[in-house]
């Protein structure tokens, strides 16, 4: 059911960038899929939407991490996106950089995002089940060393200071888009 519920949220986040490539003739955003096999279950997932073959997503075995190499000049040999973001296996990444630009979006981040950096990797994390994992994506980008960030949610918002900022990797996808 999770990995449902996430494929479905890919399958949004394709339509979105197809609505706006139609509107004005690019995609606006070119994504990859990390950690990613596709005969995972949530390969599987993908595999049973008509058409998601064809997708214009890359699709990476490696983790954000392995494809994006913090140590490598020359950034993966794809064509940079006007715009880039990112989640995997749960982490759509989106656009070949190097992983000094990578910038984790995460709810706990302390840094705000402000504008987004054409030349950023924006990582959005698939966690679908947000309650049991809570502050799992801060300490991973922490960990890797990665830059991070949050949507200025507080900021533009009234939230009950207890309700949990997490949103579906749709609507972060749709949120860096615009």
């Amino acid at each position: 059911r999770v990995l449902r519920s996430l494929a479905q949220q890919l399958l949004f986040c394709y339509a979105a960038n197809k609505r706006e490539a139609i509107a004005d003739g690019a995609w606006p955003l070119r994504y990859h899929l990390t950690s990613f096999a596709a005969g995972s279950p949530l390969g599987a997932q993908l595999g049973a939407i008509q058409g998601s073959d064809s997708w214009p997503v890359t699709r990476h075995a490696a983790s954000y991490l392995e494809a994006f190499d913090r140590d490598r000049r020359a950034c993966l040999s794809l064509a940079r996106a006007p715009r880039a973001l990112s989640a995997t296996s749960v982490h759509v990444c989106m656009c070949a950089v190097c992983m000094c630009r990578l910038v984790y979006l995460t709810p706990e981040a302390p840094e705000v995002l402000g504008e987004i950096d054409a030349d950023k990797v924006y990582v959005i994390g698939g966690l679908v089940d947000r309650s049991r994992q809570r502050g799992l994506t801060l300490a991973r980008a922490r960990a890797a060393g990665i830059a991070t960030a949050r949507l200025p949610l507080e900021e533009h918002l009234q939230l009950d200071p207890a309700q949990h900022r997490a949103l579906a990797v749709n609507h972060v996808f749709q949120i860096v888009m615009h």
